[in-house]
């Protein structure tokens, strides 16, 4: 690991510098550069002799970092935030190997070295990071520009009018040209829920159907809203006479604004 204690992690301002930010940009190289050899100090340990796309890996995660800090602007650049760098360093000793994971470190990190990100960045973010999946990661990014977004539960009517029971529950298409079934991102969207990062209601609704119609369309639903109304016209005793959708909305936080600013844009 000793090639890695030499890394000299640049800050490439966008403009011409003047001698005034030239120490400034050493210092924050410095600073980061310190940083990161604790970090790859600590891989050698857990690594032991496995090589395997590492080298390529703590690369390409550098390049990240170099690339967020030179979108900075000169007049913003400032020392990087203790409590950001160190914790960001050490968690993601554990997490450069994904690509989601390096670019959401690198760019909490970038925004730590950037003044006019001071009133959105929180050493939480850390924590958060860690917790989500790559999924997850790419979910949040999708409320960028769409700040409310329909979610669904799919809800059996009781024949004997009694009231209605959940089928599926949390069934939420992402506003973009993901693929994966809305079910798969159940439980990505609950635990966005408990990050703080979004709230789910079911009191509210958007009124165009056109909100819902991938809902409506779902092959999985109309399956088994069909299945639903013909076993109950061949079955009396059947208990469920409809398949139905209960709309609802998902709306981003300020608290998941702000980690959309300065983790994922």
């Amino acid at each position: 690991m000793s090639d890695n204690k030499e890394i000299i992690i640049k800050v490439e301002l966008p403009q011409l510098v003047n001698d005034t930010l030239k120490p400034l940009a050493s210092s924050i190289g410095t600073t980061l550069s310190h940083g990161w050899e604790g970090m790859t100090v600590g891989i050698e340990t857990w690594y032991g002799r496995k090589m395997i796309d590492k080298d390529l890996n703590l690369k390409l995660y550098k390049e990240n970092i170099e690339k967020e800090l030179s979108n900075i602007s000169e007049e913003n650049l400032q020392e990087p935030k203790m409590n950001i760098l160190g914790p960001a360093f050490d968690a993601s000793t554990y997490y450069f190997e994904e690509e989601q994971y390096r670019i959401m470190f690198s760019k909490l990190i970038a925004s730590s070295c950037d003044k006019s990100k001071n009133s959105v960045v929180h050493p939480a973010f850390v924590e958060f990071i860690k917790q989500m999946t790559p999924k997850e990661a790419i979910l949040i990014s999708s409320f960028k520009n769409d700040f409310e977004q329909p979610i669904a539960n799919y809800r059996f009517i009781l024949k004997d009018g009694s009231g209605e029971k959940d089928f599926q529950t949390y069934v939420f298409y992402q506003n973009d040209n993901e693929q994966s079934s809305p079910s798969e991102n159940a439980s990505a969207i609950i635990n966005l829920e408990r990050l703080g990062f979004v709230s789910i209601d079911f009191s509210r609704y958007f009124t165009h159907e056109k909100h819902y119609s991938k809902y409506q369309n779902d092959p999985f639903y109309c399956a088994m809203k069909h299945e639903t109304v013909t076993a109950n016209q061949a079955n009396p005793n059947w208990p469920y006479s409809d398949l139905i959708i209960q709309k609802g909305i998902v709306k981003v936080t300020p608290l998941g604004k702000d980690f959309i600013k300065v983790c994922i844009e």
